[in-house]
């Protein structure tokens, strides 16, 4: 597919961004979590709310968190100088982040509990910690928002805790259960694997990341160019990894028993499958009978298709009883925090930020 960048416009930042690259040695984070965390002050070191931050930087390094107040600052300080309605702009919060903690400790944050539970979007995704030391019957905060938040959030249902002596992992556990993921970490958290195997392998990214990462002990790279296949077999050279990967042709019905002469165990594998709109013809249902037990990662392309979202119902129909499915979503990068792209101008942060994707990606994910 083309990418932004073969824009002609984009020659200039091109150098650029090879400087940032080459001289700063630049990383932007793909796909990660933003959390806002709302509670009394973070100046004051015993509160819930400063308490738990300092433990999310140790133990969920992963989790890019972030104090509403500090984004509010900043969008105020660099945006065009002109009224925001903090209301407004809290909701803001929610459409970009994955999830809102609030430790009611602070008028602030019991404005924030009592106003997020009557914004569906930000409710839904909120996950609220309250003081064990507040839970009689007839307490309002209890009966209203609380009420609210335990129906509808997604990290229902509120932890009460004792905040003089919290449990944070507690918290932290529902956080890592409840939260969105991405692919990649779908991969970490469904593995290890005996075996990967690669359906549109390219140049090996995902075949020979697996091994490196000690997520899989063999990988299996299906892929149907001659120049693919010699660049999965010059990368797993490089780094060492030639004796761990087997790599083959086209996937299609012929897949099936080239696994079984490699002696590919269904059950302790894992299929990553993107092969640009095929994943409709090779899966088929005999295909899918034959990898029963497989845990199926596939890159869906029918919104680029003419049968459209009829292709993925279909194919989720041929499923093999048994089979438990979900949609995983694609998410912006997350670039807040990088100081060098927070410099970029809006068209140059979101070319060197974007894909290249010409719909929104989506991946099937198929578990047993």
């Amino acid at each position: 597919m083309s990418h932004p960048f073969q824009h002609l416009a984009a020659k200039s930042l091109l150098k650029r961004v090879a400087q940032l690259f080459h001289e700063d040695g630049i990383f932007i984070a793909k796909d990660s979590n933003i959390v806002f965390v709302c509670g009394g002050p973070y100046s004051d070191t015993t509160t819930m709310r400063r308490r738990f931050m300092d433990y999310a930087e140790r133990k969920l390094p992963h989790l890019r968190m972030f104090l509403a107040e500090n984004a509010e600052k900043d969008y105020v300080t660099h945006d065009e100088p002109e009224f925001h309605n903090i209301a407004e702009f809290e909701e803001l919060i929610a459409e970009v982040s994955d999830c809102v903690i609030i430790f009611p400790e602070s008028v602030g944050s019991y404005a924030e509990l009592g106003y997020f539970a009557n914004v569906a979007a930000v409710r839904k995704i909120s996950l609220i910690v309250h003081p064990a030391d507040m839970q009689s019957d007839d307490s309002f905060i209890l009966r209203g928002p609380v009420d609210l938040y335990d129906k509808h959030s997604d990290f229902r249902k509120v932890i009460h805790v004792d905040f003089s002596k919290p449990n944070l992992k507690l918290i932290s556990d529902r956080i890592i259960k409840r939260i969105p993921k991405n692919r990649l970490q779908e991969i970490v958290d469904l593995g290890p694997f005996e075996d990967v195997v690669n359906f549109g392998a390219a140049d090996g990214y995902f075949s020979l990341g697996v091994l490196i990462g000690g997520l899989a002990k063999r990988s299996i790279a299906f892929e149907m160019t001659q120049k693919g296949q010699q660049a999965v077999k010059d990368n797993a050279a490089q780094n060492s990894l030639s004796e761990k990967v087997v790599i083959r042709g086209i996937a299609d019905d012929s897949a099936r028993p080239q696994l079984a002469e490699l002696g590919y165990n269904t059950k302790k594998g894992l299929l990553l499958c993107d092969i640009e709109g095929a994943e409709f013809s090779v899966l088929s249902e005999k295909v899918l009978d034959d990898l029963k037990g497989t845990t199926i990662i596939i890159e869906l392309h029918d919104r680029m298709m003419k049968e459209g979202l009829a292709l993925r119902e279909a194919l989720i129909a041929r499923l093999p009883k048994g089979a438990k499915h979900r949609i995983l979503t694609s998410k912006p990068t997350q670039w807040i925090g990088n100081a060098d792209i927070e410099a970029m101008s809006d068209n140059d942060r979101a070319l060197i930020c974007s894909e290249g994707r010409k719909v929104l990606g989506e991946w099937l994910i198929v578990t047993y």
